[in-house]
């Protein structure tokens, strides 16, 4: 498998180009090839800047510029025009663009002593939808160095690149004196120096804690916007509010909760999973901060055992509504946060017991997102979940939130384009950042998995983000974190998703209602009818990068 640089292919990159990315990147027998992609030349020899498709560095073999076609038309006029699909006629042929990037790198690299020598440097055009038997023979084309879709097909593309640079080796040893073709070379020595030269590996970037606080800043900064609507609606003591992930919903409902007990209210704040009680309760240390289940459990006198199954969560609602019945009600406000979570009839009835005034005349603020976030009650639809709080609560106002303010705009455009629903946000906050948000790469067996996880780790933290700023889900417990083999990337992995110190591991629902900088999503497959609202879920987590590992669907 050869080395690619960068290791993913753009989902904006042409047809062709992606189709050989993965064909070389899967080519047997070239463990040590090493192939950029979409190479920028800066200082090319024939025009302002240019780009080479793909540059080939095959030990022992040589080097291949390739400029790749995907069209499915190609016209010359006999007058030294071309035609390449339905773009304009142009005087530069692909075989010109190919060649001079090709002694652009040559000149480039023998102006800065890379010792080049004792191997062919050579370039091919890569016709990847039509048959080279089209193309008539010329004197400008030397045949061996135009590939069609034939090649790409062949089964290894990497025996194709070395049986051209084997014939331009046969081409520069009958043409230029002095050469011939040294037995290893380029050796390992050499290729260093080129990828050292080409692509140099260098930082200067924010730090991951300058970063850190620059997006906190961002946070705080563009959530104010959402807490000055409870300023105008300070009045209302029934509030809905509802948005898509990102919109600040948790946000508002926080700064609720302050507002209330620094008036001197109680305040009972409930939420669905045992991530998000930890967190709300180090962001609301003036209020009750309870998940459900612990909350009832409490009420009832019990303690949850380890392994607790159906029949025991089943029976807690009663036994908690039992306890407190005849109790004194004991809040005076309620606050819940993802609300579609706790749309069950029996959870409603132990929170109306301890409100002041029952839920039907007492304070609240509901937040929830219904349309999209429903993992708990899979047998309530959104309209239902909804309706259990609006028949519940006498004239709530409804809030609808739009505005992102949490995710990078490229992220938000992704989880519409993978939901399927547009228009989910009317603007985001934050602007795009210089990296590429959001990479979305296919597996085809869990071993291509694990090796992919492993890269997208060592992304991530390229990039100024901490093991701290990195979490990666999956929709199933036995995931490919949980599964990996690899001791580099193991030694990384902290115990589960609460480790404090290394990467957090662990499955989607577990992480729901919170958010993490960077997230890797892993074990996605399509084919799995119940996936699509843990997937939505998932990439939502993801505030500035996102790298989902998606099954094949050829596999």
């Amino acid at each position: 498998m050869t080395r690619m640089i960068p290791y993913l292919c753009d989902d904006s990159a042409p047809p062709g180009e992606k189709a050989l990315f993965e064909k070389l990147r899967d080519a047997p027998g070239t463990g040590d090839w090493v192939a950029f992609h979409s190479l920028n030349i800066a200082k090319h020899l024939f025009q302002v800047e240019g780009e080479a498709d793909f540059v080939v560095i095959a030990p022992g073999i040589g080097l291949l510029v390739i400029e790749v076609k995907s069209h499915e038309r190609v016209e010359a006029d006999g007058a030294g025009r071309w035609k390449l699909g339905n773009h304009e006629w142009t005087a530069k042929s692909p075989f010109d663009q190919a060649s001079g990037a090709m002694h652009s790198i040559q000149h480039f690299l023998d102006s800065h002593g890379a010792n080049v020598f004792g191997f062919p440097i050579w370039y091919a055009v890569w016709l990847t939808s039509i048959s080279k038997e089209k193309v008539p023979q010329s004197i400008g084309v030397q045949e061996w160095s135009l590939l069609d879709a034939s090649d790409l097909n062949s089964g290894n593309v990497g025996t194709v690149i070395a049986r051209v640079l084997g014939k331009a080796s046969d081409q520069l040893a009958a043409t230029v004196k002095g050469y011939r073709w040294a037995e290893g070379a380029p050796t390992e020595t050499q290729v260093n120096r080129i990828l050292q030269l080409i692509e140099p590996p260098f930082t200067a970037q924010l730090t991951p804690s300058e970063a850190s606080r620059r997006r906190e800043s961002d946070l705080i900064k563009h959530t104010a916007e959402q807490v000055n609507v409870l300023r105008m609606l300070a009045g209302s003591p029934r509030l809905i509010v509802e948005g898509p992930p990102g919109s600040g919903k948790t946000v508002l409902a926080v700064e609720a909760a302050h507002r209330a007990s620094a008036l001197g209210d109680r305040v009972l704040f409930v939420v669905y999973n045992r991530l998000i009680e930890a967190e709300i309760q180090l962001r609301c240390d003036d209020a009750d901060v309870y998940r459900i289940h612990a909350l009832m459990a409490k009420l009832a006198g019990l303690k949850i055992p380890r392994g607790a199954d159906k029949a025991f969560y089943d029976a807690l609602p009663e036994k908690a509504f039992v306890a407190v019945a005849e109790a004194v009600p004991r809040y005076d406000m309620l606050v819940v946060d993802e609300a579609q979570d706790l749309a069950n009839s029996d959870y409603l009835d132990v929170l109306d017991s301890l409100l002041v005034g029952g839920l039907r005349d007492g304070r609240s603020v509901i937040a929830g997102d219904f349309d999209s976030q429903n993992l708990y009650q899979p047998n309530v639809t959104a309209s239902e979940a909804k309706n259990l709080f609006l028949d519940r609560l006498d004239h709530p106002v409804q809030l609808k939130l739009s505005v992102n303010t949490r995710n990078t705009p490229e992220l938000g455009d992704f989880f519409e384009l993978m939901s399927g629903k547009s228009g989910i946000y009317s603007e985001f906050r934050r602007v795009d950042d210089e990296q590429v948000s959001v990479h979305n790469v296919e597996y085809d067996s869990p071993e291509r998995q694990e090796e992919l996880l492993g890269f997208a780790v060592e992304q991530i933290l390229s990039e100024p983000f901490t093991v701290r700023d990195l979490i990666i889900l999956s929709p199933i417990r036995a995931s490919a974190a949980s599964l990996t083999t690899d001791p580099a990337l193991k030694n990384c992995l902290g115990h589960d998703i609460t480790d404090p110190n290394l990467i957090r591991w662990g499955t989607i629902h577990e992480f729901k209602g919170m958010e993490a900088p960077a997230v890797i999503l892993t074990d996605i497959d399509d084919s799995n009818p119940h996936l699509e609202s843990l997937f939505f879920v998932g990439m939502t987590r993801a505030t500035d990068r996102l790298i989902v590992l998606r099954k094949s669907s050829t596999h």
